[in-house]
């Protein structure tokens, strides 16, 4: 794995969830896969990082309570952009 790959392994805990219901909260999932971008565009660029956009998020299956969440990131794009410091 390069600088720009990072893996977060999480377990689906109650609090994750939609209330009153066994299935992960998407904005939770959305939480995580930002954070683990994040680390990602750090570890590239070596300096603070943040996500401007997303282009599309389909959750295909519910993510269950007590279940293991393994997420792979890869830095697909790291664009420069002009700060005032």
């Amino acid at each position: 794995m390069g600088d720009r790959v990072v893996v977060m392994n999480e377990v689906l805990l109650p609090i994750h969830t939609s209330p009153n219901c066994t299935t992960m909260m998407g904005g939770q999932i959305m939480a995580w896969m930002d954070l683990c971008a994040g680390m990602a565009a750090k570890r590239h660029c070596r300096y603070l990082a943040v996500t401007v956009s997303m282009d599309d998020l389909q959750f295909r299956h519910h993510a269950k309570v007590c279940v293991a969440s393994h997420s792979p990131c890869d830095l697909s794009s790291a664009e420069p952009l002009s700060c005032a410091h």
